[in-house]
């Protein structure tokens, strides 16, 4: 499946946001972003972000991102309430999506922790093949280094820590 991308997200968000918002949801910045392993999608109004997880199909990736808009337009401090929920019926009607019901069902949230949990295998045996490498090398610098920058990977902690483990390092304190 091919994968959401920053300028996609970013051209739909323009065209939502002039044809069925006025434009006066403005200066968000919209990211497709990696793995977020709880949710499909989030609306940052401090940060003015907006972030969607790139893995989803087309359909759940526009009715996400048309939902986390909902929320930067009524604000974020409303939740899931009814000033939320009246201006999702105003888009679902014109849009023909339904911005609720997208939020994790249990067949969506499986299949997405499934992608999730895939994609932080995939990452955590590309990171561990680079540190074997280095460690081949004599590059203990770089191994070093590097596992003290695990918290800016998207693998687990139990994962984290046995690479610790396995490259004779202590894990930092949380």
């Amino acid at each position: 499946m091919k994968e959401i991308t920053d300028n996609q997200l970013t051209k739909w968000y323009n065209e939502y946001n002039a044809e069925l918002f006025g434009g006066s949801v403005a200066g968000y910045t919209v990211v497709a972003y990696k793995h977020l392993a709880t949710r499909l999608g989030l609306c940052d109004d401090e940060k003015r972000i907006i972030q969607v997880d790139r893995t989803l199909d087309e359909q759940h990736a526009r009715a996400t991102l048309l939902h986390e808009i909902v929320h930067a337009f009524v604000g974020c401090n409303h939740g899931h309430d009814k000033a939320f929920n009246t201006e999702c019926q105003r888009i679902e009607t014109a849009t023909g999506l339904n911005l609720r019901e997208y939020r994790m069902t249990a067949q969506v949230r499986n299949e997405h922790k499934q992608r999730v949990n895939d994609a932080r295998t995939q990452e955590y045996n590309n990171l561990r093949n680079d540190l074997i490498m280095w460690r081949e090398r004599g590059e203990m610098a770089k191994v070093h280094k590097r596992l003290n920058t695990l918290h800016c990977t998207c693998i687990t902690k139990t994962q984290q820590k046995k690479l610790w483990q396995e490259f004779g390092q202590q894990a930092p304190k949380d």
